[in-house]
């Protein structure tokens, strides 16, 4: 939403500098008239630039003026000028900001020439009796200036459908070549699995709960995002491969682990229940996130950027495979969860926490709850607002037989 707020805007910013500018020198000319009875008549004009036939307008005295008579009539107008000229620059500098900087002109330019050819064309207006003698043509600007807005429709539908790619969740993200080049020299193979967990243990913490786990009302839940064991092995499994059905799996809670992602709902729930957990409900889910006093996030209600691992700013598919249509068809890859300040270690966010010491609710990796049609909450690392602030985000786009390298889970247990 926030990327179609800014296409609409930056036209309409065009538009309303070059009226401020008009605007500034109609003020001035008539501070002026008044002040030294000078007349000042509208002259219309038409340029040509880049193929496109523009339409400006100005503000002429009936009598020659002197250096400081002019000063004082062209100074207003060079405040807008200025601004744009620091304004727009700084446009460029966002993502597909240049893009979208050459669209909102061209189609800032189509209503400046819409507006002027239909004053043009009233009976009564001044341009229109200005306009005779000159090549200015009201109908022919205000035919262009339709057809500018057009084009500019046009491509301002092609810059939101392919400039940066949409991720999962609907979210757009955009990478520089320099990183593309970075990522691509990576030495992650996806063949080889990695056990950064081996070794570690689930600590106990609550008197009436199991190890790793913390109580909430009647009910104990993983302080931390899950992690699995190979219980044929009794070995930690890979965090970043998703299980096969024939592997049998068991979830635990780990402090200092990489939680586990590339797990759909289904595998998440038996992992759950080879542990006597479960799934947790999304009241309980939400129960722990919000605290009794029912914040919007683990921490309060106001949103702290950098508390959680939750506002990475190149989409990590983008940055390993680079930006193309089809980049999204390769989230299950294993080494998008290895790049560099992708998922976090368990705990790694210490204000990350609910008053009941349970971590990483909000971001790092979404999260199953029990629900067979498909739903995770909690956002990720990425994303914690698109589909809902903090505690409140909740995805149900996908089906419970869906995973990538963003889905995560937590166990439940009842007291």
């Amino acid at each position: 939403m926030s990327t179609i707020i800014i296409i609409l805007c930056l036209p309409l910013l065009f538009f309303l500098w070059c009226g401020i500018h008009e605007t500034a020198h109609i003020i001035a000319a008539r501070s002026y008239t008044k002040l030294s009875n000078v007349k000042f008549k509208l002259y219309p004009h038409k340029n040509k630039s880049l193929g496109f036939v523009w339409a400006s307008v100005s503000w002429k005295p009936e009598k020659r003026l002197s250096d400081s008579e002019f000063a004082w009539v062209s100074i207003a107008p060079r405040f807008p000028d200025i601004l744009a000229v620091i304004l727009f620059p700084l446009w460029a500098l966002m993502p597909n900001g240049t893009a979208m900087l050459i669209w909102g002109a061209i189609w800032g330019a189509g209503l400046i020439d819409l507006f002027v050819g239909s004053l043009g064309i009233s009976k009564t207006s001044d341009l229109r009796r200005a306009a005779k003698g000159w090549e200015c043509n009201p109908w022919i600007l205000r035919i262009n200036g339709m057809m500018l807005i057009l084009v500019s429709a046009v491509t301002g539908v092609l810059l939101f459908l392919y400039a940066a790619p949409v991720n999962e969740a609907g979210n757009t993200h955009d990478i520089d070549a320099e990183t593309i080049q970075h990522a691509s020299s990576s030495t992650c193979d996806p063949s080889v699995h990695q056990f950064p967990n081996e070794g570690l243990t689930e600590c106990k913490s609550s008197p009436v709960c199991p190890a790793g786990m913390a109580q909430v009302d009647n009910f104990c839940m993983d302080r931390f995002e899950a992690s699995l064991i190979n219980i044929e092995t009794g070995s930690s499994w890979s965090p970043y491969h998703h299980p096969p059905k024939n592997i049998r799996i068991q979830a635990v809670s780990l402090l200092g682990a990489v939680p586990q992602g590339y797990i759909d709902g289904l595998s998440a729930s038996r992992a759950c229940t080879a542990n006597n957990k479960r799934l947790c409900t999304s009241k309980e889910w939400l129960r722990a996130c919000r605290g009794k006093n029912m914040h919007i996030y683990p921490y309060g209600n106001k949103r702290l950027p950098g508390t959680c691992n939750d506002a990475r700013t190149i989409h990590p598919a983008i940055e390993l495979f680079g930006r193309h249509k089809n980049v999204f068809q390769k989230i299950q890859n294993p080494c998008i969860n290895q790049l560099l300040d992708s998922v976090s270690l368990t705990g790694g966010h210490p204000e990350c926490v609910t008053g009941e010491s349970i971590y990483d609710m909000m971001g790092n990796l979404h999260e199953w709850i029990a629900d067979d049609t498909g739903t995770f909450r909690g956002g990720y690392y990425v994303d914690t607002y698109r589909n809902g602030p903090g505690c409140l985000y909740r995805t149900t786009a996908h089906s419970i037989h869906h995973w990538d390298y963003s889905t995560g889970f937590r166990c439940c247990k009842s007291l």
